[in-house]
């Protein structure tokens, strides 16, 4: 339901049903569900461009991937927060939590994780106009999926 909401445009009802998660899953201590009611509080936030909220329950979700040591959540989390610092012109937040996304996908051996993660930080010299440092990124991408297939 709370997919269909989303994706219909219903925000406010989507963010309600998310609310509704993350306060059950309080009352049940379920801390992974915790942190995926504060994802999806963070993405609807992320959605409707208010990004100081999203940063808020993604850094939530953060604190509560670390502590369960749920690496590839975590890797996740730093990509989605990523993407809220650099909507708010923080590029040096940005690009911690860019790095911080490869560098857990490459401990993990995550070929998906790093390929976006790589691709990411691409797209975010790219978009800085840091032309050389995106190619070094795009090349790693080259690179690993030609090695890879």
């Amino acid at each position: 339901m709370f997919n269909c909401l989303f994706c219909l445009g219903d925000f406010d009802g989507a963010l309600k049903l998310h609310l509704s998660h993350l306060n059950i899953s309080k009352c049940l201590n379920d801390r992974s569900g915790i942190a995926r009611a504060y994802s999806n509080i963070g993405h609807v936030y992320s959605s409707i461009k208010r990004w100081k909220e999203a940063i808020k329950y993604h850094q939530y979700e953060l604190n509560i991937c670390r502590e369960l040591h749920d690496r590839g959540a975590e890797a996740s989390t730093h990509a989605n927060l990523a993407v809220a610092y650099e909507a708010l012109s923080m590029p040096d937040k940005a690009i911690a939590h860019f790095t911080s996304h490869l560098s857990i996908a490459r401990q993990m051996n995550d070929y998906l994780s790093e390929s976006t993660a790589l691709s990411n930080l691409g797209h975010f010299y790219f978009a800085r106009r840091e032309y050389g440092r995106a190619l070094e990124y795009y090349k790693q991408l080259l690179d690993k999926t030609q090695k890879d297939n």
